[in-house]
């Protein structure tokens, strides 16, 4: 009896699966990344019972592959694309399995645009569109693709979505009239969230205008369509939605994610996808209009009704050989906290319970992948393909040499289904959030300060694993939904392989557009104490350019602050600690390095603030007693300055938010950026619409000294001004100089653009002195700037 599942038994790191059936055989293509080379291959093998046998390798002599698909071309041969790193075009090649003959590479996208999330529309009768994002030097983003002629040739790329909207995660069918329909998701005009949007274009008509799916559920997170064509000709689709249901409540786990997580209403709503339960939705489209209805019966249920069958991502349809419709979905797997591939289908007038795929994931899959999936000719049967790793029940242990993961492909049962109907219940939108004023800049010269984060994990992180989102995400939600200018995604290096350090530097390549957004190549370093003795904390390492190497605390090199700081290099990484009075991750300040500690984070939306020892969590808002009891004192940044420390301030999310680094250079680039934040150029911000800029000025000539950040040699005893210039907007209703000890001087100024002057007797002969500058607003905002340190000489 043929097994339900094959797999390949390979050592090694494999990824990026496709499936393609033919009338021989049942085809996947996969990446295979070697360590030692940091580079990643494009295999080709045939599944048969209980294995995979590999074939012929897709040889890429350069770059990293960041994604293959398979289209078998109707004469028994293969189609074999990908994108990879550092081109993002798309590439392929023909494969002939009689001869074994590879065609030479042939690039189908046009030169200068960059691409990711390749997709297909096939229909046998109509022929093969591929579709892809194409990327414009600004980080615009639309739809474009390439048909597949009778004679076996790609036609030329065309723009396939209109220019007025993002267009993200592109997913297409097709009809037998030819008609090509497309699916996206698109940040929201307010950027308030993400829309799935609909167009179709009929041959001979004019293309369909723009429809959004989701008009009466604004506001929320439509992510990640697929469509799919049924036998009937009739088209349906199916998205992944944020609901306002709070996971970890439902969970069990802290009570609901408000333990420990405390933010503003803002922030709150715009991480809700980090925090709250995403369902599928599934709809049927009707030809004339379009005009779009849930599959449920009319008035059996609210509108916008979503399936009660838990915590599911990446939603996929399909039809069996009878018709059934069949959705499949990516689910987190209990225990394991690793992901799965359920399916379930529609059961009197409801769904049936999730069911996982046999042999699918096993023992499980640390990401949030895509449903990989298609019919087998041969058999009639659908089939899906998944990655599997070594050691996903371990947590952030998975990665080191010994890590593999394995690649399995299953066939979904589609006779025997789960007949037991899923409750229904109607979960209602998310209340609208405020609108961000600030919008990237196309220009690489700035005359505003950049602002961004330096500190987000992704689904490489375990932390919030059953929430955490990718890194596209992550870097879209960044610049779309919080205009960024510049992003840092943070994951711990103690849970990274090799190959993902690889992908998430392609992805920081890819997402790194000077002058509209730049990608800071960046990992998390940490280490715990639930003892007396002294602790390094946790720090974030960032990077000057893209070349760097992650080094975790649990190995010998750099199981230490100190050997961390001897692995790095001066000049292109620093090591900037965070919530450093937090047991049990503070960090002792007995050590210390100019060279790269620079900066640290003085207040995160994750545990608040970390300016000394009793402030706020927020500004007017008292740490509560949960949050309290893990406060360690002498870990504060107030107690890192009054033990010498030259460190500057800056501001980050953890897990998204919008608390962000304020940076005033005029240059949007890595370089630029990286300069800054060594010279401590810099201020962390609650909002980020807050701008914020200090001098120091010679009191009798108005001559500019320095700025915040700057080491600034004067005559003993000297005056000097402190100017602070704040904008933003809400007005500010405190403005304070802060120095060693008990010294605060403050002014009231009550208005949203203010200018405040502090003047200040300079320090000694051989004495040094120091003052940062600390606003406060009326909505709750808050920024701190990096110190200013005055040596009398």
């Amino acid at each position: 009896m043929a097994k339900d599942f094959s797999t390949l038994s390979e050592p090694g790191w494999h990824a990026q699966p496709s499936l393609a059936s033919t009338e021989d055989a049942l085809w996947v293509a996969w990446t295979t990344f070697d360590p030692v080379s940091s580079s990643a291959r494009i295999r080709l093998g045939r599944c048969v019972d209980g294995g995979i046998v590999p074939g012929e390798d897709v040889n890429i002599e350069t770059g990293f592959a960041l994604e293959t698909s398979l289209i078998p071309d109707g004469t028994g041969g293969l189609w074999v694309l990908w994108v990879a790193a550092p081109t993002f075009a798309v590439e392929a090649v023909h494969y002939n399995p009689g001869t074994g003959v590879l065609s030479s590479p042939q690039t189908l996208s046009d030169r200068g645009l960059r691409c990711r999330n390749m997709a297909l529309a096939t229909l046998p009768e109509v022929g093969t569109w591929l579709l892809w994002e194409a990327w414009a030097s600004d980080a615009h983003c639309r739809v474009a693709g390439t048909f597949l002629n009778d004679s076996g040739d790609w036609g030329t790329a065309t723009p396939l979505t209109a220019p007025d909207r993002q267009a993200y995660w592109p997913t297409g069918t097709l009809q037998a009239n030819g008609t090509l329909w497309i699916a996206t998701s698109s940040p929201n005009p307010d950027r308030t969230g993400f829309d799935c949007i609909l167009t179709c274009r009929t041959p001979g008509q004019e293309d369909a205008p723009n429809f959004c799916l989701n008009r009466a559920i604004c506001g929320s997170f439509h992510l990640y369509p697929r469509i799919e064509t049924a036998p009937d000709d009739s088209v349906w689709i199916t998205w992944s939605v944020t609901t306002d249901q709070d996971y970890y409540a439902l969970a069990g786990r802290g009570g609901n994610s408000e333990f420990c997580y405390l933010q503003d209403p803002a922030s709150r709503a715009r991480r809700s996808i980090l925090w709250n339960v995403s369902v599928p939705i599934v709809r049927k489209v009707q030809i004339d209009g379009p005009i779009l209805r849930m599959w449920q019966p009319e008035g059996t249920h609210p509108e916008d009704m979503r399936m009660a069958i838990g915590h599911l991502h990446h939603p996929d349809l399909l039809f069996s050989q009878k018709g059934e419709l069949l959705l499949l979905a990516r689910r987190l797997a209990g225990k394991r906290r690793c992901f799965e591939t359920v399916v379930t289908r529609p059961v009197e007038n409801s769904w049936s319970l999730p069911e996982a795929v046999a042999g699918a994931d096993a023992p499980g899959a640390l990401h949030i992948t895509p449903v990989v999936s298609c019919r087998d000719q041969r058999s009639g049967r659908l089939v899906v393909a998944s990655v599997s790793h070594s050691r996903a029940e371990e947590g952030h242990r998975s990665h080191r040499p010994e890590a593999t993961s394995s690649l399995v492909v299953a066939w979904v049962d589609a006779s025997t289904p789960n007949r037991e109907p899923s409750s229904l219940q109607y979960v209602g939108p998310l209340a609208p959030m405020e609108r961000l004023a600030r919008e990237p800049s196309p220009a690489i010269c700035r005359d505003t300060p950049c602002v961004g984060n330096l500190h987000i994990h992704t689904d490489l992180s375990r932390c919030r694993w059953e929430t955490q989102q990718s890194l596209d995400l992550n870097y879209r939600w960044a610049m779309d939904l919080l205009g960024q200018d510049f992003t840092a995604l943070t994951d711990h290096a103690e849970g990274l392989s090799a190959y993902q350090w690889e992908r998430n530097r392609a992805l920081a390549n890819f997402y790194n557009f000077p002058g509209a957004h730049v990608a800071l190549l960046a990992y998390e370093w940490v280490t715990a104490s639930r003892t007396e003795e002294p602790c390094d904390g946790h720090v974030n390492v960032i990077f000057r350019s893209d070349e760097g190497q992650p080094f975790g605390s649990d190995e010998a090199r750099s199981s230490s602050i100190e050997r961390l700081w001897q692995c790095l290099e001066p000049g292109h990484a620093l090591a900037i600690p965070h919530h450093t009075a937090t047991f049990p991750f503070r960090r002792e300040w007995t050590k210390r390095n100019d060279a790269f500690q620079r900066v640290l984070e003085i207040f995160q939306d994750r545990r608040g603030s970390y300016e000394h020892d009793g402030a706020p969590i927020a500004p007017g808002v008292a740490c509560p007693e949960q949050m309290q009891e893990h406060r360690v004192a002498g870990g504060f940044a107030l107690d890192a300055l009054e033990q010498g420390h030259r460190i500057g301030f800056c501001s980050g999310g953890d897990h998204m938010g919008l608390s962000m680094t304020g940076i005033p250079t005029n240059m949007l680039t890595r370089e630029a950026l990286f300069d800054a934040l060594y010279a401590r150029h810099c201020y962390g911000t609650t909002h980020p619409d807050i701008r914020l800029h200090v001098t120091c000025l010679d009191a009798a000539t108005a001559e500019p000294l320095g700025v915040m950040g700057d080491e600034i040699a004067i005559e003993a005893e000297k005056d000097v001004h402190i100017r602070a210039v704040v904008g933003g907007r809400h007005a500010v209703s405190e403005i304070a100089l802060v120095g060693p000890g008990p010294v605060e001087d403050t002014q009231y100024p009550c208005t949203n653009e203010t200018t405040a002057t502090f003047v200040l007797r300079g320090p000694g002969a051989g004495e040094t002195t120091w003052r940062y500058v600390r606003i406060m607003r009326n909505d709750g905002g808050a920024a701190w700037t990096s110190p200013i340190w005055l040596t009398g000489r």
